[in-house]
């Protein structure tokens, strides 16, 4: 597909909002002066974008489609009311368009836009309205946000958290129009416009008189209702792509009941529950059964998967770029006088483990291969590549680690199960984030911009924790691979 093709597909999954089939997707590429793709290869774009949702009958919804105008709500802090400013951070997940961070939305209320400013929070107070993010996420979003100035340091590794932050935050009197809002009120929320990330606000006054309301006591089975889907969907779901995923699942399939007007918000649940929690998921962070670990296989992987889960992991994880960038350092290399590297070495490299042999049968795809490998040779600036490619270098070899070992699990035949789980989603998260930033190295880069510091910083964090797993990983493969000889 060409990138005009790619645009128009993204324009559809943000904006389209009614269920949709294959065809639908089809048709508006093509109505938009496009050659049309194949079936085969909308249903691919459909099952692995994170913005579609699977319904019955062959059909499709988007998350725009799922979540736009859905009630959801949240309470303001004490903190928040008292300095008379407020965060959005995790409180509009899973409504809002995930990929707009969360000092990018636009507030709505009262008719009115309400302008983003600044305001100074506690960090305990950041830290508790990012906690959605989930481990490893949280601090990054935090210290992205526009209106932050303070550098994240990192001493004897370990991260030194400041005890106030600066970040973006929206006026309570504003949204509220001048009327008082006590500690207990809320926002009533809704997304007006998802791909654009427009949300509206009104205020939602909490009930007086020492007998609960009709709202209140709605509001409590909102809880309960929220922590049964939570419960019932872990084995169905599993620990997903993240936990705003794990909320989009939950919020699809209980719409009726969750987007009320009188809903509770998923950080009061979660203060409620004694049955769920933030769970560790390796390097990262669940909602899960409280004190129960998360195993990388579970219940929703069907018995018969459980040898192949693996190889599925590293087939959705796998990117093109990783061969392209084994290729760019065998050419830095040539400009200190190495010999040129072979194109099937390239291949080994990259899919370590696995027999290429037959790939280089196959007189096209090999030639495929040297056109792209010719093409890259064409196109590759020394003067530019120069000061990244020792990083290039440091990202590959660690990669090699790295995928040696994951390669080796997915094609031993073991069932996934049977190893360390812990240690397993570990592997597979640095194998994902290694090569998602190796494909960083395929845009456009200017030198003086690169932030080298930070991703030194994560490739040493990566070959840190993969020394931390890799023997148990090895010993385990090698204890399983003893027992499953047979004595004849």
């Amino acid at each position: 597909m060409n990138s005009r093709t790619l645009l128009l597909i993204n324009d559809f999954l943000h904006q389209y909002i009614e269920p949709f089939t294959v065809q639908d997707l089809q048709d508006y590429i093509v109505k938009n002066n496009e050659k049309k793709i194949s079936k085969k290869s909308a249903l691919q774009v459909l099952y692995e974008s994170p913005l579609v949702f699977s319904l019955l009958d062959d059909e499709f919804i988007t998350r725009a489609g799922v979540f736009i105008g859905k009630w959801f709500s949240f309470k303001p802090s004490r903190e928040e009311i008292q300095k008379g400013y407020f965060m959005i951070g995790h409180r509009a997940s899973p409504f809002a368009n995930p990929e707009i961070p969360p000092d990018c939305y636009s507030l709505f209320a009262n008719k009115k836009v309400i302008e983003p400013e600044s305001c100074t929070f506690s960090m305990n107070q950041a830290l508790d309205t990012y906690s959605l993010f989930g481990e490893g996420y949280v601090i990054p979003v935090i210290f992205n946000d526009k209106n932050n100035n303070t550098v994240l340091r990192k001493e004897n590794s370990q991260i030194n958290l400041p005890n106030e932050i600066t970040l973006t935050a929206w006026s309570i009197n504003k949204v509220t129009g001048g009327k008082k809002m006590e500690y207990g009120d809320r926002f009533l929320c809704r997304i007006l416009d998802w791909d654009n990330g427009v949300i509206e606000l009104s205020l939602q006054k909490k009930s007086g008189g020492l007998t609960l309301s009709e709202e209140a006591i709605q509001r409590e089975e909102w809880y309960t209702d929220l922590e049964n889907a939570f419960l019932n969907g872990f084995d169905r779901y599993g620990p997903c792509d993240s936990i705003d995923s794990q909320l989009a699942n939950v919020f699809l399939e209980n719409q009726e009941t969750l987007c009320i007007k009188n809903c509770g918000s998923i950080e009061e649940c979660m203060m409620h529950t004694s049955k769920i929690g933030f769970q560790p998921y390796g390097v990262e962070s669940r909602i899960w059964k409280r004190n129960e670990e998360i195993p990388y296989a579970g219940k929703w992987i069907k018995p018969e998967m459980m040898k192949d889960v693996v190889l599925q992991d590293i087939t959705d994880s796998f990117s093109v770029s990783v061969l392209d960038a084994f290729i760019k350092d065998d050419i830095f290399n040539q400009t200190k006088g190495s010999e040129p590297g072979r194109i099937e070495d390239f291949l080994c490299k990259t899919i370590p483990m696995f027999d290429v042999s037959s790939f280089l049968k196959e007189k096209s795809f090999l030639t495929q291969l040297e056109k792209r490998k010719q093409a890259i040779e064409k196109a590759y600036n020394h003067f530019i590549d120069y000061p990244i490619a020792d990083i290039r270098k440091q990202l590959i070899n660690i990669y090699s680690n790295i995928s040696s070992l994951f390669f080796e699990i997915g094609f031993s035949g073991i069932e996934a199960d049977k190893f360390p789980q812990q240690e397993l989603i570990i592997l597979s998260q640095i194998y994902l984030h290694c090569t998602r930033m190796i494909e960083g190295f395929e845009n456009p880069i200017d030198s003086t911009d690169f932030p080298e510091d930070e991703i030194k910083i994560s490739i040493e964090g990566m070959r840190d924790t993969y020394n931390e797993i890799e023997g148990i990983l090895k010993n385990s493969l090698k204890e399983l691979r003893y027992k499953s000889f047979s004595v004849v």
